[in-house]
């Protein structure tokens, strides 16, 4: 993407002006390559210049709002849209908003979205049981895919993902089973890694570990990493250390730099009680010179967004954010909210 952009800012220096076109690739670039803030800083410098963005460059930029939940360009890039007369007659875009919306929490805006395409694909019909399942929908979810049938669509194998995620959402085991097995079936979709990997998300997550045990041993790929990291947060629900013991071997030696899987398997060891272990996961981490990276979350609020970092204090606002926290966590203790320690490491105050 260096690359990229170094030639798309030499040929304003050798008089040669960038079209729609140009402009349009480097903001793809970035989506796909998850420069999602270049893209929309791009994006911005676009409409300064004396060029109108066309639908490609709007079904281009859109994912990136979505990545970044970053509702305030989202809406002004669907006021652009509606401004240009591009309406829902470009399925591809109406599709890449409703997902922007979604993605952004504003499922009724997806639905609205979704009742007024004129010709509504498989990726739209996707979008919107995928929109359900992660909104904890699910019976939402298996209706859109009933009506998806009743319409004539066929369904391919990204659909059989989002309805077996609605159903792992929902802890729907035997329907769960009815989709994956009709998958082959009924629609001849062989299924792959991530169907195998919700598969045994919703069977780990119902504690059904006997079953997760026969599906991999009957898969006919190589269990991925998803699966493994779904088995292994299973585990941590349930307590099952065995089982967990057997996940990490795998997914360590699939993922030997990712500290998540470390910390996972170091906190069910901790919940165990088996301190020695917890030290040994530690050390392993130390030994191959693993860090684990604190997370970062954001929120948008009035056109800002605000990035924050477990520990971190780089927020302006930060003293009257810890404020307000101390208040709502004395509020919560006196309605009876007691913390949950069990899988705090043996040498942390329960304070910190």
């Amino acid at each position: 993407m260096e690359e990229a952009a170094k030639t798309f800012d030499k040929m304003g220096e050798n008089g040669l002006k960038p079209n729609i076109v140009t402009w349009t690739t480097l903001i793809s670039g970035y989506v796909h390559n998850g420069y999602w803030n270049e893209a929309l800083k791009l994006f911005r410098e676009l409409l300064k210049e004396d060029l109108r963005p066309n639908f490609v460059t709007i079904s281009s930029v859109l994912p990136a709002c979505s990545e970044l939940a970053a509702l305030f360009h989202g809406k002004s890039i669907h006021a652009h849209i509606i401004r240009n007369i591009f309406g829902y007659s470009y399925t591809f875009i109406a599709n890449a908003l409703m997902d922007m919306y979604i993605k952004c929490g504003l499922m009724k805006y997806g639905e609205q979205i979704f009742a007024r395409i004129l010709k509504k694909d498989v990726v739209s019909w996707n979008t919107m049981i995928h929109g359900y399942a992660i909104h904890g929908r699910g019976k939402d979810a298996l209706d859109c895919f009933h009506e998806m049938q009743v319409q004539g669509i066929e369904p391919d194998g990204v659909t059989f993902i989002a309805v077996l995620s609605a159903c792992t959402h929902t802890g729907l085991v035997e329907e769960g089973w009815r989709y994956f097995n009709q998958m082959s079936l009924d629609y001849g979709i062989m299924p792959t890694g991530k169907h195998y990997a919700c598969m045994v998300d919703l069977l780990g997550r119902a504690g059904l570990f006997d079953e997760v045990e026969g599906i991999i041993a009957q898969m006919p790929l190589e269990p991925t990493a998803s699966l493994w990291g779904a088995l292994l947060a299973s585990c941590m629900n349930h307590g099952n250390v065995e089982m967990a013991e057997y996940a990490a071997k795998n997914l360590i030696e699939l993922q030997p730099q990712n500290p998540g899987n470390y910390v996972l398997l170091s906190n069910i060891y901790a919940s165990a009680g088996r301190w020695k272990d917890v030290n040994t996961v530690r050390e392993s981490m130390a030994n191959r010179e693993i860090k684990k990276w604190p997370g970062c979350s954001w929120v948008e609020i009035k056109n800002e967004v605000h990035a924050f970092t477990s520990s971190g204090r780089e927020h302006p606002d930060i003293e009257k954010i810890i404020g307000m926290l101390k208040t709502f966590t004395a509020c919560m203790e006196v309605e009876g909210y007691v913390a949950e320690r069990l899988s705090l490491l043996h040498d942390v105050e329960d304070e910190e």
